[in-house]
């Protein structure tokens, strides 16, 4: 009787954790729309995005196709590593990491990257997933 009842456990926990592994958004924010986000610059092709206290700032921006992304990490002595939605496999539009599973970004550095493909784009710190934000290309 304990071998089943101690074998349902492991199954309901199992089935729960499995549930929230597989509930992570793979696109976008709903919430971050055309209407919402961050545009580029007047006369500038970059948006900027940081990272600060662990948030992204701002966290929905709107882009050009051929439009760049600065990344920049102003956390002190903190990696952060871009990847795109969904988390773990960060296998979405792969132009949010240039390319790799995940852009890694030490404290005080910068990288850009350029996004060609329309849509809209979610993407997270792999390190800390609930971190994240949205990228839309027109």
């Amino acid at each position: 009787m304990r071998v089943i009842i101690i074998s349902t456990i492991v199954v309901l926990i199992v089935i729960a954790a499995g549930f929230f592994f597989f509930q992570r958004k793979t696109g976008g924010d709903e919430s971050c729309t055309v209407d919402t986000a961050k545009r580029v610059p007047q006369g500038s092709d970059t948006v900027t995005i940081t990272h600060n206290d662990g948030r992204f700032s701002p966290d929905c921006v709107l882009v050009s196709s051929g439009g760049k992304i600065a990344w920049i990490n102003n956390d002190v002595d903190k990696e952060i590593q871009i990847g795109a939605n969904p988390h773990p496999v960060n296998n979405g539009n792969k132009e949010v990491s240039n390319g790799s599973y995940v852009l890694k970004l030490g404290s005080g550095e910068e990288k850009t990257v350029i996004m060609n493909k329309i849509g809209s784009f979610g993407y997270h710190d792999h390190i800390n997933s609930s971190t994240n934000g949205t990228i839309i290309v027109q």
